[in-house]
């Protein structure tokens, strides 16, 4: 995902709470906008926050939540 969108991902999302509720929206938005393709590059951003300790989940990504710590390539 180009750092644009990703910065846009990281923002729209809540810095308290899960968003189960709201990331597919954020998704669509997304993909109406043109800023990704498909749900699979936000997957992929959401994996790679999670592997770096500023995203947390239990079941599944789309109901995680931030950690508090910025992505370095976010900073």
């Amino acid at each position: 995902m180009k750092l644009e969108a990703e910065k846009y991902l990281w923002e729209r999302i809540p810095d308290e709470g899960s968003v189960a509720y709201l990331l597919p929206e954020i998704i669509q938005e997304m993909e109406e906008l043109g800023m990704v393709k498909s749900f699979k590059e936000v997957h992929a951003s959401l994996e790679k926050w999670a592997d770096s300790g500023c995203w947390e989940y239990g079941v599944s990504l789309r109901t995680g939540w931030k950690t508090g710590k910025i992505p370095r390539r976010l900073q």
